[in-house]
């Protein structure tokens, strides 16, 4: 079904959801499941620190594993990792190479600064997802 340019305050506007394809709107996975994956970090191996890192691994692998329209690919997990520095971290790095080669279409995270605290390297992997048309979502009720 074509979706027609129309009128918004005399301006022709196009329906962005023309342009949604499977991989960009998890609404389109109608009968397929959705290859999900979830980063968790923590950047201290404190006590405190610890018991967040394994809850967000356990949040994680029964949250996806109690969706029956996904399916976990995997849970990638820096334990005691600085966020500062995002070379360093080899499951965040091999977590963009799966999303380079099309391992998964989702990654679930607590929030950005899982990803990073620098502003710059967030906006670079949020863009990198982008371009490759894989989600992020973002997930507090840790």
């Amino acid at each position: 079904m074509a979706l027609s340019i129309r009128q918004v305050n005399n301006k022709k506007v196009r329906p962005v959801a023309k342009y949604y394809d499977k991989r960009v709107n998890p609404d389109c996975y109608l009968g397929q499941k959705l290859r999900v994956a979830a980063y968790c970090r923590v950047s201290t191996e404190l006590d405190a620190q610890q018991s967040s890192f394994k809850t967000q691994v356990d949040f994680y692998t029964r949250y996806i594993n109690e969706n029956p329209n996904w399916e976990l690919v995997r849970i990638y997990a820096d334990d005691g990792a600085s966020g500062t520095q995002i070379y360093l971290r080899d499951d965040f790095q091999q977590m963009i190479k799966d999303a380079e080669a099309g391992m998964f279409d989702l990654v679930l995270t607590k929030s950005f600064t899982r990803f990073a605290r620098n502003t710059v390297d967030t906006i670079n992997v949020v863009r990198k997802f982008t371009a490759l048309k894989r989600i992020i979502s973002l997930q507090h009720s840790l």
